[in-house]
């Protein structure tokens, strides 16, 4: 049997909780690859002298040591919370890299903890690569009367919050849209490609225009998307709560 260990610490920002907080994605994250179908044991130990209710959630990983920006339906290995200091799974996984997102159910409860893996064979494990992190960015903001113009079939669709993005060089962009509870409205987000900078020039956008959009969902997170930009200027609409992480 093999047995790997990784030392980590949920703190400050990496301190993020549960799955349904947007913190969540702060987390510490673990990777690890198997070449073969196997069984894996991965126990989560944390060191706090008292117990937070701990648990960790397993995805797929699309590129390795990379931080993931995992939706909640996407996770494939769920587990419950609990008050204990060793939280222990064993799943059977087909060869491919995964991640392992470990965290207590509330953000900001603080401590230092130990992954540890177990396996038939051995696998790869490794923490986040920093100097390929994303760089965020995060705009607030809310539908009022003014401002809700509803969706693109409306002639005031246009009065929706409206921001631009530009980008001198080639970068690759996740956007995540994030509605606070309680309420969650159908909502989602269009992206045009527009050759102004003047937001009042803006106005005259139509479907022909959309280069990229979600469907609309009434869920506190709507899907993220991938694409690359290039000198182009973009704009997106719709949001409570807009996450742009990018890497140039």
């Amino acid at each position: 049997m093999a047995r790997q260990e990784i030392d980590l610490e949920w703190k400050g920002l990496s301190a993020g909780g549960r799955p349904n907080l947007s913190s969540w994605r702060n987390n510490p994250q673990v990777f690890f690859t198997t070449h073969i179908c196997q069984k894996v044991k991965v126990t989560l130990y944390q060191e706090a002298r008292f117990h937070f209710a701990i648990a960790f959630f397993i995805t797929e990983a699309f590129q390795r040591a990379v931080r993931q920006l995992t939706l909640q339906d996407a996770l494939i290995k769920p587990s419950s919370f609990e008050e204990v200091q060793q939280y222990q799974q064993e799943f059977e996984f087909p060869s491919g890299t995964y991640v392992i997102i470990p965290c207590t159910w509330d953000q900001n409860e603080e401590c230092k903890f130990k992954i540890i893996i177990e396996s038939e064979e051995p696998v790869e494990v490794e923490g986040i690569d920093e100097q390929k992190n994303w760089k965020v960015v995060i705009l607030e903001g809310c539908w009022q009367e003014k401002t809700a113009g509803g969706c693109v079939n409306f002639p005031t669709f246009v009065k929706n919050p409206q921001y631009l993005l530009f980008s001198s060089t080639a970068a690759k962009i996740y956007i995540l849209l994030v509605q606070k509870p309680p309420k969650k409205s159908e909502v989602g987000l269009y992206i045009f490609e527009t050759r102004s900078r003047d937001l009042n020039g803006l106005v005259g956008l139509t479907r022909k225009d959309v280069v990229v959009k979600t469907e609309f969902e009434s869920k506190n997170e709507s899907k993220y998307f991938e694409f690359g930009i290039l000198i182009w200027i973009l704009i997106w609409i719709f949001f409570f709560k807009l996450y742009v992480n990018y890497k140039l």
